[in-house]
């Protein structure tokens, strides 16, 4: 598996370094032919939303990602529908699986708009996060 994460971390590996070092050991086991890791944040800043995933394309086809983690997509200013779409469509077809990480609630600190949408296109989500 060849895999691609962006991530929300803003210092990386520092801010999740759990999910790096797993990474790191299923590719020095040879669990993972590929990994590579993108923070949204840094992207978002330098490049905008259609930044952001313009790098997400081009970093996908430089290294032929048959996977792509979205870990803890949590923002409601975008829909990636067009993006997620666009990028399973790639030549590698990469499965794209989500993540929600932190405590949302039903009346407060409600589940981000994009998160849901990811996660609809997504083929796998995971829900790590505390809430109802």
């Amino acid at each position: 598996m060849r895999l691609l994460v962006l991530g929300q971390a803003k210092d990386f590996p520092t801010d999740h370094p759990g999910y790096h070092d797993g990474f790191l050991r299923l590719l020095s086991e040879n669990e993972l032919d590929a990994y590579s890791y993108l923070s949204y944040f840094h992207l978002i800043n330098q490049y905008g939303w259609d930044g952001l995933w313009g790098e997400v394309k081009k970093q996908a086809i430089e290294m032929s990602a048959d996977a792509l983690f979205l870990h803890f997509f949590h923002h409601d200013n975008n829909d990636p529908t067009w993006y997620i779409q666009e990028l399973k469509s790639l030549p590698g077809k990469p499965i794209i699986f989500t993540s929600l990480g932190d405590p949302f609630g039903l009346w407060f600190n409600r589940i981000p708009s994009g998160y849901l949408k990811a996660s609809s296109l997504a083929d796998v989500n995971f829900l790590t996060g505390m809430g109802y």
